[in-house]
């Protein structure tokens, strides 16, 4: 019996500033039922190495708001929601590198850094139910890198390996320490996709 509406609207350029670089400006504007408009800047900067080949690096402002599922699970098993809960703010940067190998074969790989106010966090609360809080600053950063190749004209693989680091700063604290619900860190993915 509860909704939450979110609007938004986005524009972006994309800048050649020569043959090797493009620059792509963004901004994004939201507008929540719940939390009110925010905007939110972004931008990333590339680089052709080669023909095959390119760099990147973004940078973006984030704002999240929680879902329906966090603001109003409702209390009848083992997780409550929250409606007290405010949105995540904060930013984000991303390094990668896009690498072509041969005409089957890329290689994907990347790192990102992100820095946090009020992020959605869910733990036991007093009672022993799984709930969603506010942390008062948290910090991410991790990478991830790829490899996909055609095994035919309608067969592809893909294999990844992720890693995700996790720490929080609750209000009053004077350091971060390691999110402890950030059980596993080390990711693997496998995908084969048929294509007609």
């Amino acid at each position: 019996g509860r909704s939450v509406n979110n609007k938004a609207v986005y524009l972006e350029d994309r800048m050649s500033i020569d043959e090797k670089w493009t620059l792509s400006p963004g901004v994004r504007l939201d507008h929540h039922n719940m939390f009110g408009s925010k905007t939110t800047p972004r931008a990333t900067l590339n680089y052709k190495m080669d023909d095959d080949t390119n760099m990147y690096v973004s940078w973006g402002k984030v704002f999240n708001a929680p879902n329906t599922d966090d603001l109003f699970w409702p209390d009848d098993g083992p997780t409550v929601g929250n409606p007290n809960l405010k949105p995540e703010t904060g930013n984000s940067t991303t390094i990668g590198i896009n690498k072509k190998l041969n005409d089957k074969t890329q290689v994907t790989a990347s790192y990102f850094k992100s820095q946090l106010n009020d992020a959605i966090d869910w733990a036991p609360n007093a009672v022993g139910k799984w709930t969603p809080s506010n942390v008062d600053k948290q910090r991410k950063q991790g990478a991830e890198i790829e490899i996909r190749t055609a095994l035919s004209p309608n067969w592809r693989v893909a294999g990844a390996y992720s890693y995700l680091k996790v720490e929080n700063m609750a209000s009053g604290a004077s350091s971060y320490t390691d999110d402890v619900n950030n059980g596993q860190p080390h990711g693997y993915r496998l995908s084969v996709d048929y294509v007609d």
